[in-house]
Formats: structure tokens, C-alpha cells, sequence
């Protein structure tokens, strides 16, 4: 039962997402941390974050899944290395360039604007 109520809280987190609904997202999400933790709800809960514009929390809830990821052996792969052009999800450095891209963003700056600064 709880395994199935958390599913379904993923599925609705993720379709919250999909149609601006941070705050909704936000909510499932981290109910759906609550019935057990995994990489699938902390990016979701993370990408809510992102959008409700709380990029620290955001960064924080991406650097907690990495250990999730690893669990799930998403984040490598035997031996240490990554399948060839893969990149774990949650590299440190990306995300935060991720999320400096997106405040640039919500603060009204183009695509121009920003590649200009780099």
C-alpha cells in the first residue's frame, strides 16, 4: 500500500511539474520522501525548488541524492568509472552551474545575456 501511495505521489509531483505547478510538486515530493527515500523523489523535490526560485535548498537536495543514486547505481558504474559521455545527475559543479543559469533566468536575462557572461 505505501509502496503503491508513493508511486503515485512521484506520478503526480512529476505531472505537477510538467504544468507550473511548483508548490503541488514541492507538497508530493517530499510526501513522497516521506513513504521512502530515492533519487526519483529528491530530483523532483529538487527541480520544484528550483523552479519556486530556492536554489540553495535545491543544490542541498541534489547533493543529498547523490548517495541515493550510487545505492541505485545510477551514479557509476562498477570500478568507478561512468559509461562512456555519461555524467552522473548530480556532478557537484553542473548543478551549480545549472542553478546559476537559472537564477540568471528568472532574473529576466536572455540566453545571449548570459552566454555573453561566460
Amino acid at each position: 500500500m505505501q509502496r503503491a501511495a508513493r508511486h503515485d505521489l512521484l506520478l503526480t509531483g512529476r505531472q505537477a511539474l510538467a504544468e507550473a505547478e511548483w508548490e503541488k510538486a514541492r507538497e508530493c515530493f517530499e510526501r513522497a520522501l516521506e513513504l521512502g527515500e530515492g533519487p526519483d523523489a529528491m530530483e523532483g523535490l529538487a527541480q520544484a525548488l528550483q523552479w519556486l526560485g530556492q536554489y540553495d535548498a535545491a543544490v542541498a537536495v541534489r547533493e543529498a541524492a547523490f548517495p541515493a543514486y550510487r545505492r541505485e547505481g545510477l551514479a557509476s558504474r562498477p570500478g568507478g568509472t561512468r559509461a562512456a559521455g555519461a555524467r552522473c545527475p548530480h556532478d557537484r559543479a553542473a548543478v551549480r552551474r545549472e542553478t546559476e543559469v537559472l537564477a540568471l533566468l528568472a532574473d529576466g536575462l536572455s540566453n545571449a545575456d548570459i552566454a555573453d557572461r561566460w
